[in-house]
């Protein structure tokens, strides 16, 4: 049986506590909202971020 969109929208609300949490409560929504765009990207692979090379 496939996923329901009711499954996605769970795992981005669950996911976005770690983001929400207290140590970052200062974060304006629009922020938040970047984030979470960015996190979904990054894991569909829309979105891929290389890391720069220390021995350089």
């Amino acid at each position: 049986m496939g996923r329901g969109p009711g499954v996605a929208v769970e795992r981005l609300f669950s996911s976005s506590r770690h983001v929400c949490a207290d140590t970052r409560c200062s974060l304006k929504a629009e922020t938040i909202t970047e984030l979470m765009l960015v996190k979904e990207w990054i894991r569909q692979g829309l979105l891929r971020i290389e890391r720069p090379n220390p021995s350089k």
